[in-house]
């Protein structure tokens, strides 16, 4: 499994090794009280994702899903990495990052309407509010994860389909309900992405 990782990391650093965060426009589409967007943005600017700081990553699990395609794109690969890395030190990192390279679909929504049902019948009183259609295949959610997955490269594709066969394989347990088999199975488990893209 050692060696499987560090080949895994290897591959995601040399397919992300051009990625650069472009000088204009923001890191972030909104703001969170959860992510340190100012510690984040900053760090950005100065330096490489390559050498963006673990302990930030690791402090800052969220991240990812309140940034811009494109800041995204460039973060993608330094998150990957730390999750590999750093997996039983990282808590919610991988299930972020697997939320994030999930797209949405019409099981999201019933398998989320069906939990609220069950929670209304143990206790009426715990959703005061109708929250059926805050999940699920929401078009927003859906055009945000086409907006993102359409600017990584082929190559780049590619080693995030490795990324989640990885953690499929060596921590697929961890995630009985909803983790990287969904992510693959939706999008990244073919290599022909761009077919796969004009599907959803």
């Amino acid at each position: 499994m050692k060696q499987m990782r560090e080949e895994l990391i290897r591959s995601i650093v040399m397919v992300f090794r051009k990625r650069e965060l472009p000088k204009d426009g923001p890191i972030f589409m909104s703001s969170s009280f959860e992510v340190d967007m100012q510690t984040i943005e900053h760090l950005a600017h100065q330096t490489q994702w390559q050498n963006f700081p673990h302990d930030v990553i690791r402090e800052n699990p969220l991240a990812l899903a309140f940034m811009t395609p494109k800041a995204f794109a460039w973060l993608l690969p330094a998150y990957l990495n730390t999750s590999v890395t750093l997996y039983s030190e990282t808590d919610t990192l991988t299930t972020s990052i697997i939320t994030c390279l999930t797209p949405p679909d019409e099981a999201d929504a019933r398998q989320f309407e069906t939990l609220s049902e069950e929670t209304r019948t143990l206790d009426a009183g715990l959703l005061e509010e109708d929250l059926t259609n805050s999940l699920g295949a929401d078009d927003e959610l859906l055009q945000l994860f086409i907006d993102r997955a359409s600017l990584l490269t082929q190559d780049e594709k590619a080693a995030v389909r490795d990324y989640l066969q990885y953690i499929d394989v060596s921590y697929g347990e961890d995630f009985p309900a909803f983790g990287p088999k969904q992510a693959l199975d939706r999008y990244w488990a073919t290599g022909d992405f761009e077919k796969r893209g004009r599907s959803l």
